[in-house]
């Protein structure tokens, strides 16, 4: 009986375990996704000609190129550090999926 315990514990942490992958997998995906779109909005606002507008709510507000330009890069910077944060913790996951207990916390 104590081995079949064991094995369903095993098997409720490999199980969570699991979750947690796709579950930071999926919120990787959404800041890279997120990061797409900020460079793709960044370069059209480095290859404008004209005026610039920001959506707020159902508005659009004409803002500076450069202010426009800096928020954008730190929107950037900020993906991007969200983005290894992800991934660094996804390796982490990975490791502890690979130790046998999977007890490395």
């Amino acid at each position: 009986m104590t081995e079949d315990n064991e094995e369903a514990q095993k098997r409720q942490r490999a199980m969570n375990i699991q979750r947690q992958l796709q579950m930071l997998n999926a919120q990787t995906m959404q800041a890279k996704s997120q990061l797409q779109e900020v460079n793709v909005a960044l370069k059209e606002v480095e290859d404008s000609e004209g005026e610039i507008y920001k959506s707020a709510g159902n508005l659009l507000i004409q803002v500076n190129k450069d202010k426009a330009k800096e928020e954008l890069e730190e929107k950037k910077k900020e993906l991007e550090a969200r983005t290894s944060e992800m991934e660094g913790r996804m390796q982490k996951v990975k490791e502890k999926f690979k130790t046998p207990q999977g007890q490395n916390n």
